[in-house]
C-alpha cells in the first residue's frame, strides 16, 4: 500500500469569498481530518481506503497522477466510501493532451479522459466547487491536467475540454465557480 497523505485539523474560517467577516458563528465550526493524496502512479488499490479509513480520515482530497490514464485506479478510487473531492493531474491526460501522447498511442480512438471524468462524475472538481456541509467546508478545483510551469502548455486540449485557452481564461473560469450559489 503506497499514498502520499497529509493529515490537518481544519476549523474553516467565516469568510466570504472577498476574505470579509460574515456573522459570528453562534458554534463551534466543524473540524474534520483530512488526506491529501496523489502521486500514486499505478499504486492504488483497496487496499489504500482501508488505511484512510484506519486513520479516522474524514475528507479525502485525491490531487492526481493515479496514472499514465491509469482509467482502472480511477475507477478504484471513484468507489471510495469515504467522502472525496478530486482533481486530475497531468499523467491523467498524459497522452491525449499532447501530440506526441496521441502518436505514441497510435490508432487506439479510446478517450481515456473522458472515462475518468465519467467515473469520477460530481467529485471531481476541476473548474468546479465542491461543498462539504457537514464540515463547512468547500473545497475549489483549478487548472485540472495542469502541466504547470509559466507557460501554458496543451492550448488545444484545455479549449476543447473546458473553454480556456490560457492563465488569463481559467482564472476567470476559477472565480466564476468559487462565486456560483451553493
Amino acid at each position: 500500500m503506497t499514498f502520499d497523505h497529509s493529515q490537518a485539523q481544519v476549523s474553516p474560517a467565516q469568510f466570504s469569498p472577498t476574505s470579509e467577516p460574515t456573522s459570528t458563528p453562534t458554534s463551534e465550526p466543524a473540524s474534520c481530518t483530512i488526506a491529501v493524496v496523489g502521486d500514486v502512479h499505478d499504486l492504488w488499490d483497496s487496499g489504500d481506503e482501508r488505511a484512510l479509513q484506519h486513520l479516522g480520515v474524514d475528507l479525502v482530497l485525491l490531487v492526481g497522477d493515479f496514472g499514465n490514464e491509469a482509467v482502472d485506479v480511477v475507477r478504484t478510487v471513484a468507489q471510495l466510501s469515504l467522502p472525496k473531492a478530486v482533481i486530475l493531474g497531468n499523467h491523467d491526460a498524459w497522452f491525449t493532451a499532447t501530440a506526441w501522447g496521441r502518436k505514441l498511442r497510435g490508432l487506439d480512438p479510446t478517450d481515456r479522459v473522458q472515462q475518468q471524468l465519467d467515473l469520477l462524475g460530481d467529485t471531481h472538481i476541476g473548474f468546479g466547487k465542491l461543498d462539504f456541509p457537514q464540515f463547512g467546508l468547500t473545497v475549489v478545483g483549478s487548472r485540472p491536467f495542469s502541466w504547470g510551469g509559466s507557460t501554458w502548455k496543451n492550448r488545444s486540449f484545455y479549449q476543447q475540454r473546458f473553454g480556456v485557452d490560457g492563465f488569463e481564461a481559467s482564472t476567470a473560469k476559477i472565480v466564476r465557480s468559487m462565486k456560483q450559489p451553493d
